[in-house]
């Protein structure tokens, strides 16, 4: 008995039809205890084959017969199938779209608005925004997309036609984005528009997404034809704060030299606090630039710091860096406090240089003894003694020093170094000793 109950329960639970029987059945058995009910079923039945018997039997009867079965046949196959067809147009939509995006963004630009296009118009027959949900707003898209190839193509009223009626679907904030910033630029191009019209919708594309690198680089390319560097420098910062990889290297090329001419000729004119800001910021975007570094040393040392100043130029330990450090040096600056600051003895060279060439030969020896101290060059060292010897008119001295750096260039050995020594002493006698020896 229970078996029974179970397997029916069962049934009534995963069997439709055998609901519909439980369903049936009081309806039938009423039927059958009311006769009269089923008299006039009867009488029902006979009326409607006395009317379809004449109709079935003349050929216009049966065409209309046909005619009504294909309608009901088309409603029924519609009524089953209507979300399916919408399913397969929304999928044709979404394949033509992203085929367009694929060649649009190969340069692809006629062929891509042909795949946009067929978007718009299936948009005519099926509601993407019901039917596409995972992108609802594929339409505005589409017609934004075709307002850029539009403007790549030279149309520039098609692009603003195009632009009107994506901006009249109310798309969502990405694709509004997008909008603004190809209108602007539209605008920015469009001849026969007013310069006002293109600010006024520069300005506002701008106020409303400030990191649009496209509306930027327009509205820098206005500043610099109107000559605004503040405002040029401004829409560079957000271009290279925006901007990744190639491009954002070289828009911190571009912004650096912004900066490097503006602290320029701030420095030229004696501002040199704000030359140093700008340099300042420079260097964060460029920690290695050699330029940036020797003129924010330049403005230091203009403002009186010297430290500073030789902190800069160690950065950037060039020829231009030295030179400016000899000029310290010679200046009659501490070499040991300068080296603290810029740990380069090649600078004691070049002030060694310099020193020979205004014949001061003991200080150039002096400090070419202070420059092997710390770690120089020995070969150029030993070149620039040998120099010294040769301008003091000591040939013996010079040809000493000018074999020990050839000795130290091709790898000779000490032993042939120190036969080289005795037989120049031999030769020369004491003179020949190198500043600091004794016998």
């Amino acid at each position: 008995m229970f078996r029974w109950i179970g397997t029916l329960t069962r049934l009534w639970r995963t069997r439709r039809w055998f609901r519909f029987l439980i369903y049936a059945l009081p309806v039938l058995a009423v039927l059958v205890l009311l006769g009269p009910a089923l008299g006039v079923l009867n009488q029902l039945l006979k009326l409607g084959v006395g009317f379809l018997t004449p109709v079935v039997r003349s050929p216009g009867g049966r065409f209309v017969l046909v005619n009504l079965l294909l309608v009901v046949v088309v409603l029924v196959l519609y009524a089953k199938g209507k979300d399916r067809i919408r399913s397969l147009l929304a999928y044709q939509g979404m394949k033509h779209f992203l085929s367009g995006m694929q060649l649009l963004s190969g340069g692809f630009t006629r062929e891509a608005a042909r795949r946009f296009e067929r978007v718009v118009r299936l948009s005519r027959w099926v509601d993407f925004e019901r039917t596409l949900s995972a992108y609802p707003e594929i339409v505005a898209d589409a017609e934004v997309r075709l307002g850029l190839c539009a403007y790549r193509s030279g149309d520039l009223d098609g692009a603003l036609r195009w632009l009107e009626l994506a901006r009249k679907r109310k798309p969502p904030a990405g694709i509004m984005a997008t909008l603004r910033e190809v209108r602007a630029v539209v605008y920015h191009e469009h001849p026969s528009l007013a310069d006002e019209t293109a600010e006024k919708e520069l300005d506002e594309a701008s106020r409303k997404d400030p990191s649009n690198v496209r509306v930027n680089r327009v509205m820098l390319e206005r500043a610099e034809a109107e000559g605004d560097v503040t405002r040029a420098l401004d829409l560079l910062r957000r271009i290279h704060a925006a901007t990744e990889g190639d491009d954002r290297r070289d828009a911190g090329d571009r912004l650096v030299a912004y900066l490097y001419d503006r602290a320029r000729t701030l420095h030229e004119s004696g501002e040199h606090g704000q030359a140093r800001g700008l340099l300042k910021e420079a260097q964060g975007v460029r920690p290695g630039s050699e330029a940036v570094h020797l003129l924010l040393g330049d403005v230091e040392r203009a403002r009186g710091n010297e430290a500073a100043a030789l902190k800069a130029w160690a950065v950037a330990p060039g020829p231009a860096s030295r030179a400016r450090v000899a000029r310290i040096l010679e200046a009659g600056a501490d070499p040991r406090q300068v080296l603290a600051r810029y740990p380069h003895a090649a600078v004691l060279l070049d002030v060694a240089r310099n020193l020979i060439g205004r014949d001061a030969h003991v200080q150039a020896a002096r400090t070419l003894e202070k420059a092997a101290a710390i770690g120089a060059d020995p070969v150029e060292v030993e070149k620039l003694l040998g120099d010294a010897a040769h301008a003091a008119a000591d040939d013996g001295r010079a040809r000493l020093h000018y074999l020990r750096a050839m000795t130290r260039v091709f790898g000779g050995r000490a032993a042939d170094a120190t036969d080289m020594d005795t037989d120049m002493d031999t030769d020369t006698g004491a003179a020949a000793l190198p500043p600091g020896e004794t016998r």
